[in-house]
C-alpha cells in the first residue's frame, strides 16, 4: 500500500503542470495551524513543544488509526496527500524550465532574482539583505533543491508520511518564528539529509575530488547547510562555479545543464534507495 501510495504520488506530481492543488491544500492546513498554536504566546521550550510536537504527534495517530481500522486504504490517501504536500517535484521542475528560458534568453540577472525569489518565499526574512540575497546562484539552487524535494524526500524514505508531515511542519515554523529562534530548528532539519545530498554528488560526479571536501562537510557540524552542498558540488562538478560568474551563453548553459544533471541524478539514486527500501519492508 505504501509502495503504491507512493508511486501514485510521484506520478501526479511529475505530471503537474502548477502547484498541485491536493498539496497545497495540505500544506495550507498545516500552516494554520502552525499559525493557531504560535498565537498561544508559548515561549522557549513550550513554544517548541507546542508547534513542532503536537501537529506531528496528532498526525501519528490518526494515521495509525486509520491505517489500522480501514485496511489501509484511507491510510494510501494520508500518504499520497503527504508527499504531495512535502515534496515539491513540481514546483521544482517548473522552475528549472523558467531559469533554463532566462539562460537561453542571455537574462542573467532575471535567471538569478527567480531563483532568489523562489528561495524567499520558502525561507521568508524580515532583514532587507536576507539569505537568499546573501547566497550565491548555484548555493540557492542547492538549498532550494535540499528544501523543496530532497530533504521531503529522505524523511519519507526514514519515517514514511510522519517524515514528510514532520519536515513541514518545521519549515512552517521557520515561517512562523522569530528568525534567530526558528533557524537552529531548520538547520537541525536539513543537515542529515544535505550531507546525505552532498554524498551522492560524489557518485554522479567526480568522486576522488569530492571525497575532501565531503569529509569536511561531514565532520564540521557548524557547517552551513549551503555551504555543505557547495563544497561538495563545485569540487565534484566544477563546470558548476561558471553559474556564479555569469560569462558568455554557451559556458552558462553547459554548467546550468550540469546542475541539472546533477540533481536529477541524485534523485535517480534516491529512487533506487527507496525502492530498496520498499523491496526489505
Amino acid at each position: 500500500m505504501l509502495y503504491l501510495a507512493s508511486l501514485l504520488a510521484a506520478a501526479y506530481l511529475l505530471y503537474t503542470a502548477e502547484r498541485n492543488p491536493i498539496g497545497l491544500w495540505c500544506a495550507d492546513r498545516l500552516d494554520n495551524l502552525v499559525a493557531v498554536l504560535s498565537g498561544f504566546g508559548f515561549a522557549g521550550p513550550a513554544k517548541l513543544i507546542a508547534v513542532l510536537a503536537v501537529p506531528i504527534l496528532g498526525f501519528a495517530l490518526l494515521y495509525s488509526w486509520i491505517h489500522d481500522w480501514f485496511w489501509g486504504l484511507l491510510g494510501v490517501v494520508i500518504v499520497f496527500a503527504s508527499v504531495c504536500a512535502g515534496i515539491r517535484f513540481d514546483v521544482a521542475r517548473r522552475l528549472i524550465d523558467d531559469i533554463q528560458i532566462d539562460w537561453l534568453r542571455g537574462d542573467t540577472t532575471a535567471a538569478e532574482y527567480r531563483l532568489e525569489e523562489a528561495l524567499e518565499a520558502w525561507l521568508p526574512s524580515s532583514d532587507a539583505d536576507s539569505l537568499a540575497q546573501r547566497l550565491s546562484f548555484v548555493e540557492k539552487a542547492l538549498l532550494l533543491a535540499v528544501m523543496l524535494v530532497f530533504s521531503g524526500g529522505f524523511y519519507f524514505i526514514l519515517l514514511g508520511p510522519l517524515g514528510v508531515v514532520a519536515h513541514l511542519v518545521v519549515i512552517f515554523y521557520h515561517h512562523r518564528s522569530d528568525e534567530s529562534e526558528a533557524d537552529s530548528v531548520l538547520a537541525a532539519l536539513l543537515w542529515l539529509p544535505s550531507r546525505v545530498l552532498a554524498t551522492t554528488f560524489l557518485l554522479v560526479g567526480d568522486f576522488s575530488a569530492g571525497a575532501k571536501a565531503l569529509g569536511r562537510a561531514w565532520m564540521e557540524p557548524s557547517m552551513p547547510v549551503h555551504t555543505a552542498l557547495y563544497s561538495v558540488a563545485i569540487a565534484s562538478s566544477p563546470i558548476l562555479a561558471d553559474l556564479d560568474t555569469f560569462g558568455d551563453k554557451p559556458r552558462l548553459l553547459d554548467a546550468f545543464a550540469g546542475l541539472v544533471n546533477m540533481l536529477r541524478r541524485s534523485a535517480v539514486v534516491w529512487l533506487l534507495l527507496f525502492s530498496v527500501w520498499v523491496l526489505l519492508l
